[in-house]
């Protein structure tokens, strides 16, 4: 009789455990963005596909002009992220953008492979970019960089890229930014844990966390994100999630990056849209947000 007691009790054991990973399992996880990340080879087999626009994101030409992926054209962070009175790296006019792009050869149905300097970062920003004017669907970053392209072997050019201007429109979308007014809020609100309904993500070194950070916000350098400082791959998927969902990210939470001028947090930004989860960017930062708070 105990024997079979014993066998019943381990028997419900083992399916209450099956249901609690059902719960917490993949079932539960939001599908993966599979088209925001290409690997060097399917750029390699794409260098002659006229539909197809490599862009170098860099602060200045000088890692361009040395050596780039064969065809790539330059974009500089400047014209992506301008600085204005409350914080740097903000978000030029639309139209500005719309005649930034075109002028790279980038239309309504080019397809746009981001890599860059700084590990990446840049071109995250650049993705980010993108996804606000409503072309983030035809963007994808490479995996690995230029880092993983020289590693591997890969042809290089220094040779700028003829450009021929095609016309960009833009299909602005607000939801992809938010303001201090909603980060705010949702500070406020994580001041209850058991009642917040959104993640926030504080994306810069742990020192800068540690010397002050909006009220609320969790810390995950954007450098976990990758493999290491000399192969900036992104790390596997499952573990990703697993670094995110153990700060109480999930598919039915928000989330909202930042860091201290809205650089890094769209490496961030770039990871979870990627992993599938809803995420905006706080582009002011916490510049903006000390600023603010400095003034009062």
């Amino acid at each position: 009789m105990r024997v079979l007691f014993s066998i019943l009790v381990t028997g419900l054991a083992m399916l209450s455990t099956g249901v609690a990973q059902q719960r917490t399992g993949p079932r539960d996880r939001p599908k993966i963005n599979s088209e925001m990340v290409v690997s060097t080879k399917w750029v390699s087999e794409n260098l002659q596909n006229s539909n197809v626009v490599i862009l170098h994101v860099g602060r200045d030409r000088a890692s361009y002009d040395v050596e780039h992926v064969p065809g790539a054209r330059f974009l500089a962070l400047s014209d992506i992220a301008v600085n204005s009175p409350d914080a740097d790296n903000e978000l030029p006019p639309v139209a500005q953008l719309e005649r930034t792009f075109g002028s790279l050869g980038i239309g309504n149905n080019t397809r746009v492979l981001l890599y860059g300097d700084q590990l990446g970062l840049f071109a995250a920003r650049a993705y980010f970019t993108l996804d606000y004017l409503g072309a983030g669907n035809r963007a994808a970053l490479m995996d690995g960089g230029l880092e993983k392209w020289k590693r591997e072997n890969r042809p290089l050019s220094k040779d700028a890229a003829r450009i021929m201007p095609a016309n960009f429109t833009a299909k602005p979308n607000s939801k992809v930014l938010a303001d201090k007014a909603r980060v705010a809020r949702v500070s406020n609100s994580l001041a209850r844990p058991a009642y917040a309904e959104t993640t926030l993500i504080d994306s810069r070194p742990d020192a800068d966390f540690t010397s002050g950070h909006i009220p609320g916000a969790v810390s995950v350098f954007w450098h976990q994100n990758l493999e290491s400082a000399e192969d900036p791959s992104l790390k596997p998927p499952f573990e990703l999630r697993n670094l995110y969902e153990g700060l109480g990210v999930t598919r039915d939470k928000p989330v909202i990056t930042y860091c201290r001028s809205g650089v890094q947090a769209s490496y961030t930004y770039f990871i979870l849209k990627w992993l599938g989860y809803e995420v905006a960017m706080y582009d002011g930062s916490y510049q903006q947000w000390s600023r603010s708070a400095s003034a009062h």
